[in-house]
């Protein structure tokens, strides 16, 4: 399925503190659709950001779907500071999110409230100082951590058996916490499950 661009602030500010500002932060962008990354980059470039591969500041796109996730349990992280943009609301998918620690979490509600300018240079200089951030809407999951592991395998599209060895745990202790994730929030399969956790469906009121 197509991915479509998120949807950001497309105001520029040129004025000579924010042209400086952008030139002391240089960042490289992280993405899994390689179209959504080259457009991303030439934006930032044209707003006067410096862009490059070997920057060990990563902006990574949330783009496709659960990206992030993926991308942050794989990287080799030493040295590197990490700013997530993630257009998923699912508080599940966020907590996880939160739980690998990249030094910055922003949400598109992040950038519905600010121009790119704005996010960024208060994400990245926060970044460069040393500091951690994070902007994402509430309310917290009301699953227990061991229910959102098991959601999240389950939206991956493991089966009961691959998520149980993958946790050490027996197939039935598997299925009733899955049962237990479907009637916390209202879902009633894997699908659906699925489809919320990657943000495509609210659950059922």
């Amino acid at each position: 399925m197509a991915e479509a661009s998120p949807h950001i602030t497309m105001h520029r500010d040129f004025s000579p503190r924010r042209r400086s500002e952008r030139e002391r932060l240089v960042l490289s962008v992280l993405c899994g659709a390689s179209s959504v990354r080259t457009a991303f980059e030439r934006e930032l470039a044209a707003r006067g950001f410096r862009v490059r591969p070997e920057a060990r500041m990563k902006l990574l796109l949330d783009v496709p779907r659960a990206h992030a996730v993926r991308a942050l349990e794989e990287l080799d992280r030493s040295g590197l500071k990490v700013v997530v943009v993630t257009w998923n609301t699912c508080p599940e998918y966020l907590e996880d999110l939160r739980e690998l620690r990249p030094e910055v979490l922003l949400s598109d509600e992040f950038f519905l409230r600010q121009d790119l300018d704005d996010a960024l240079l208060r994400g990245l200089s926060l970044v460069s100082g040393g500091e951690t951030y994070s902007f994402t809407p509430g309310p917290k999951t009301a699953l227990t951590r061991s229910e959102r592991v098991v959601l999240r395998y389950a939206a991956y599209g493991w089966n009961n058996r691959r998520i149980s060895r993958k946790l050490c745990l027996s197939e039935q202790t598997d299925k009733n916490r899955l049962r237990s994730v479907y009637r916390k929030l209202g879902l009633c399969n894997r699908a659906q499950a699925a489809l919320y956790y990657w943000g495509i469906m609210q659950p059922p009121d």
